[in-house]
């Protein structure tokens, strides 16, 4: 009888870990792809991996996040109605929070609420401003250093109008806080967010001059 448990134990065991190192392949894979995207064409084939791996492991924060991400920047790019594409990421976001509240899934909320504000921010930045600031001050509270926070914020203030403070001014500052934390950000687990520079990259070059 001990044997059979003991064995059953080890089974068990032994499973549960294959299961986790084959979750930790299939996502590093994705990750890896979203990482490496530079053509818009690709948003949707590597959303759609990840809405797969959040069927496949559904109590795993993760997929939802980096779905949330990739459907926000699908609504950026303005690939159908913004609105409804940003709801879409939001949603993806929520169930994020169902499993893990962090300052990345934060960064993830503000990040849709902005893209829902820019389909017009002279008349949408009071509506909206409380739900794109207040994750990241969440975030901060959590996480100071997370260079995430910093690239939403400086991106925040260089596109909205000048009449709410928007332009090279203010912005500036913030992208270059944000790219000395992303150049010490590492020493990461490799399937943990580390995006960024690409979206300061604008901003640190337009606005030296």
């Amino acid at each position: 009888m001990r044997l059979s448990i003991t064995i059953l134990f080890i089974l068990n065991v032994f499973f549960v870990n294959a299961q986790s190192s084959n979750y930790e392949s299939v996502l590093y894979e994705s990750v890896n792809k979203f990482n490496h995207i530079d053509h818009e064409d690709q948003y949707q084939i590597a959303l759609n991996q990840f809405i797969a791996l959040t069927n496949s492991y559904p109590n795993e924060w993760l997929p939802y996040y980096y779905a949330a991400i990739l459907q926000t920047k699908i609504a950026l790019l303005q690939k159908g109605n913004t609105d409804k594409l940003a709801d879409v990421a939001l949603a993806w976001v929520n169930k994020c929070k169902q499993i893990q509240v962090n300052d990345e899934v934060l960064c993830a909320e503000s990040f849709a609420y902005t893209v829902k504000m820019s389909v017009h921010p002279t008349w949408r930045f009071l509506a909206y401003q409380d739900r794109i600031k207040n994750p990241l001050q969440k975030a901060k509270i959590l996480n100071p250093k997370n260079p995430r926070i910093y690239v939403l914020e400086a991106n925040l203030q260089y596109h909205l109008p000048g009449s709410f403070g928007g332009g090279c001014h203010n912005a500036m500052p913030i992208a270059k806080q944000a790219e000395k934390l992303l150049i010490l950000e590492k020493g990461k687990w490799r399937c943990l967010p580390t995006w960024g520079y690409t979206s300061i990259k604008e901003i640190l070059t337009t606005c030296k001059y």
